[in-house]
């Protein structure tokens, strides 16, 4: 279901009321021009965490992977790199913690961008527990939004994940200005099919960031 003629029907058939259109066009004019405030060209990296480490059946549990993981997995492949600018998703507030104690816009000329909003942290939300606000409709608006900011972008780089698919769609449509179906978008998935469980499928939260703080810690020791 990946055709052209069908991605567009999809989303002509689910297209959003003018109401909300407007209030998602709205929120995302100002992060759209911070997003491409250096160069017309960008890329999603899209951060998957929070439930699934709370999948019922222990062997379909997937990664927690940090920022560095999916940055290294881009850099192993030279001709598709991560632009300068970033648009991060992601559905996990520590994520966007870790992005602001171990990255900034001036140590390697990247430019980061997101969209505020609430957010859960690790598991705190529980099993399919996608609205951290409570509030539907605007959980609808923060979504199209990030859809929307996602179709400016040529490169996506994510981790196994049912929205990363979505995100595919947009990119491949684009955002609007363009006559046909974009061929010239990548996309990189970092941890590949993980089909033997192991200990990493069961590591705690807490294990995961202190292996995220030694990892940085290293890093730093080595510039040394």
């Amino acid at each position: 279901f990946d055709a052209p003629h069908i991605t567009w029907l999809r989303q002509y058939l689910t297209r959003p009321q003018l109401w909300l259109r407007h209030q998602v066009y709205k929120l995302r004019k100002p992060i759209l021009k911070r997003l491409l405030k250096k160069s017309s060209s960008c890329t999603v990296l899209h951060v998957r965490r929070t439930d699934v480490l709370l999948e019922g059946n222990w062997k379909k549990r997937r990664h927690y992977f940090a920022l560095s993981d999916y940055l290294e997995g881009a850099a192993r492949r030279p001709d598709k790199k991560a632009d300068h600018n970033i648009l991060l998703l992601t559905d996990d507030q520590s994520t966007i913690d870790e992005l602001h104690q171990y990255y900034n816009d001036t140590a390697d000329s990247t430019h980061w961008t997101y969209l505020p909003r609430f957010r859960w942290r690790g598991t705190e939300g529980g099993l399919n527990g996608h609205l951290p606000s409570g509030d539907v409709k605007q959980e609808m608006v923060h979504l199209l939004t990030e859809l929307s900011l996602a179709s400016h972008c040529k490169r996506l780089i994510h981790s196994k994940s049912g929205f990363s698919q979505l995100i595919k769609q947009y990119m491949r449509v684009g955002n609007g200005t363009e006559e046909q179906y974009r061929t010239d978008v990548t996309f990189i998935q970092i941890g590949g099919k993980l089909k033997q469980p192991n200990a990493t499928y069961t590591m705690s939260e807490e294990e995961f960031f202190h292996r995220v703080e030694q990892r940085h810690k290293k890093k730093e020791l080595s510039r040394l």
